[in-house]
């Protein structure tokens, strides 16, 4: 009798997976441009904040001798230019994956509405 009850049960099941679709979400040119705005600022953002590394992590700090009146040069660590660099990759991540989420909102919306097109067709 279970036995029965599991096979009526697993057939329902398998009729129900096979009834749902699967189709490619649409894309319009909004979106689109979202999503290659998105990578475009996450490129050039990670590019940045490597130029800003390496251009501005250090300084040349001069200082007069007391030693005979000379002016002497040391390389020392800039924290402004450490921070900036940081800021500009944290900020290049996060407006990157932010667009890509908006703009895979924006795919499953206008997928949702021309669900709810057919069905609103469909019913009159």
């Amino acid at each position: 009798m279970s036995n029965e009850l599991d096979q009526i049960f697993v057939s329902e099941d398998k009729k129900e997976v096979s009834e749902h679709k699967s189709y490619e979400l649409p894309h319009s040119p909004g979106i689109n441009s979202l999503r290659v705005f998105g990578v475009i600022v996450l490129v050039f953002g990670l590019i940045g904040s490597v130029i800003i590394w390496l251009t501005m992590s250090t300084m040349i700090q001069s200082t007069v001798s007391s030693y005979g009146g000379g002016i002497d040069k040391e390389t020392v660590i800039n924290p402004v230019g450490i921070t900036l660099g940081f800021v500009v990759f944290f900020v290049s991540i996060f407006l990157g994956l932010f667009s890509w989420v908006v703009s895979t909102i924006g795919d499953y919306l206008i997928a949702i509405h021309q669900e709810i097109r057919k069905i609103s067709k469909n019913n009159k």
